[in-house]
């Protein structure tokens, strides 16, 4: 249903876009250089919040790319259409035009990369929940806004199954090391980001 259920030609020319936004060099260069700017000039949370982003990713693709890939060392469903693989999978398709990454499928790259950087962005997000009323009390938003920093992993997962390269289980696999995987680092430095402040008071 993901993949060839939703098949039409509208998907088949936006999906690929939406998936190497990271490659699309007029929208990947003023985000490193406001990341850059934010990271020497912004506030002290702001730069926490940059600096734990940025490293998050850089920990989340080597770790999905060199060890959990070669680990589980699954064939792409791409792989196995493009008879590539004694193996055939009838139900994938390959969206036409596009060509079948050289990497194994579980976990994919880019849904871990994207979740972590999404669990980051919430993180510094979810304690500003609250919204002050005209009369100056605080009540919750209908909505917590924060959590729409999900819809990023959630999109780009999606075009990653809709184009053949992963099967939804390589996309929640890439999720759950993402989350697991930026959770982690920011236990590590919130603690020692605690014992800094501490230690210089």
């Amino acid at each position: 249903i993901l993949n060839r259920g939703c098949a039409n030609p509208v998907f088949d020319y936006i999906m690929p876009r939406i998936t190497n936004l990271h490659k699309i060099l007029w929208l990947s260069i003023p985000m490193l250089i406001s990341m850059i700017y934010l990271l020497f000039r912004g506030k002290r949370q702001v730069q926490f919040w940059v600096l734990c982003a940025a490293l998050s990713v850089s920990i989340s693709d080597p770790v999905t790319v060199r060890i959990a890939k070669k680990a589980f060392n699954r064939a792409r469903p791409c792989k196995l259409v493009a008879g590539t693989s004694k193996y055939n999978y009838a139900d994938t398709r390959l969206v036409p035009g596009e060509e079948c990454p050289g990497s194994a499928s579980f976990p994919s790259s880019h849904a871990s990369n994207t979740m972590a950087l999404a669990t980051v962005c919430w993180w510094f997000h979810r304690k500003e929940r609250k919204i002050r009323t005209v009369e100056g009390a605080e009540k919750e938003p209908r909505f917590p806004k924060e959590y729409l920093w999900f819809l990023l992993p959630v999109v780009i997962g999606y075009t990653r199954i809709y184009l053949g390269y992963h099967y939804p289980s390589d996309v929640v696999g890439g999720w759950c090391f993402g989350a697991v995987i930026a959770v982690t680092l920011l236990l590590t430095l919130g603690r020692a980001a605690y014992r800094c402040k501490l230690e210089t008071t």
